[in-house]
C-alpha cells in the first residue's frame, strides 16, 4: 500500500518528525498480522506500522496454503518486517499510554466453527523517544 505513494509517505515522514511525534500507524489492507519498522528514502527510522488480521476475511496465506515458512520468508527477505503471519485469523488489540504503543495480534483456534479459542500469539511495544518496536514474550 504505502509503495503506490511515495511522495506521500515522506510528506507524513517529514511531518511527523517536524513535530517531534513517534509514528505509529495501523493497516488492515493485507487482513495478516504484520510489526514492520518504517524508514525514510534516506534511511532514517521514522516509525512503526503494524498490519491487523482478519476474522474471516481471506489474506495472503490463504492463497499459498502449501507454503510452509511464508512469514518466515518475507522477515528474512527485508529487514524492516519484524514480524508477518499470513495465516492467521483474529484481531489486534492496541494500547496506548503517554509512553508506549503496545500491540498485541489475538489469534482465533477456528473460522470455520462456531466454538473456537483466542489467545495472543505475538506482541510488540515500542516507546517515546525509542521509534523502534521490540517483541514482548508473554509469560
Amino acid at each position: 500500500a504505502w509503495d503506490g505513494f511515495p511522495a506521500a509517505r515522506e510528506r507524513l515522514y517529514k511531518a511527523a518528525a517536524e513535530a517531534g511525534a513517534n509514528l505509529v500507524t495501523l493497516t488492515g489492507d493485507t487482513h495478516t498480522a504484520w510489526a514492520n519498522n518504517l524508514h525514510d528514502s534516506g534511511g532514517e527510522l521514522r516509525g512503526v506500522e503494524f498490519g491487523c488480521t482478519s476474522v474471516t476475511s481471506p489474506g495472503f496465506g490463504t492463497y499459498m496454503p502449501g507454503v510452509s515458512g511464508l512469514g518466515d520468508m518475507f522477515e528474512e527477505a527485508n529487514e524492516d518486517v519484524v514480524h508477518y503471519d499470513p495465516h492467521g485469523h483474529g484481531y489486534t488489540l492496541v494500547t496506548l499510554t503517554p509512553d508506549t504503543a503496545r500491540v498485541d495480534f489475538v489469534k482465533v483456534s477456528t473460522i470455520l466453527e462456531p466454538d473456537y479459542e483466542a489467545g495472543v500469539s505475538d506482541s510488540f511495544l515500542t516507546q517515546l523517544g525509542n521509534g523502534r518496536m521490540k517483541p514482548l514474550t508473554e509469560a
